[in-house]
């Protein structure tokens, strides 16, 4: 992709994320399922003008339309007052073509089981449960037309559960 930018300097920005998620309601799992959603960005810099194209489809042969677009926009912008040259860059980082990080399904596994027990526990005080947990994966690569090669992965959790009276007048 930057090979094929024609602006005096360019940005691409890559990211994948994925999350693996259970919901629950009235003491009992209603869905689960993986989600999985990559962005594609495109920095064109022309002089001191700075613009950018994201999507969230790209196909192969519409690489070169999104870099086309996002110099077009970059050429009628005005000269961006906050300018600064691009960093410049060195080797790239020793992950740089690893897979990107994952969420499957099968790591909320160890999760079901406490599940199942708060279920059992509520039933047997007269508590509704409510709720929500997520595993979702991160990456971003970063490459710049000055040599500039960055990636970083991250991972995050989170539960979310409310318990309700059987009234729901309380919870």
């Amino acid at each position: 992709m930057l090979r094929l930018s024609t602006a005096d300097a360019c940005i691409v920005i890559g990211q994948a994320d994925a999350a693996a998620n259970i919901r629950w309601a009235n003491n009992t799992v209603t869905t689960n399922g993986v989600v999985e959603r990559a962005t594609l960005s495109i920095v064109s810099i022309i002089g001191r003008r700075v613009a950018s194209v994201t999507r969230t489809h790209f196909p192969p042969q519409h690489i070169e339309a999104m870099v086309r677009e996002s110099e077009a926009a970059c050429r009628a912008r005005p000269e961006a007052p906050d300018y600064v040259p691009l960093v410049t860059g060195g080797a790239s980082p020793p992950d740089w073509g690893a897979r990107p990080a994952a969420a499957d399904i099968r790591v909320l596994d160890a999760f079901v089981p406490g599940l199942a027990t708060l279920f059992e526990r509520a039933r047997g005080t007269s508590v509704e449960t409510f709720g929500y947990a997520e595993h979702g994966a991160s990456t971003v690569w970063l490459a710049s037309s000055t040599g500039l090669r960055c990636r970083y992965s991250d991972q995050l959790g989170k539960v979310e559960i409310t318990g309700k009276s059987p009234d729901f007048k309380r919870s």
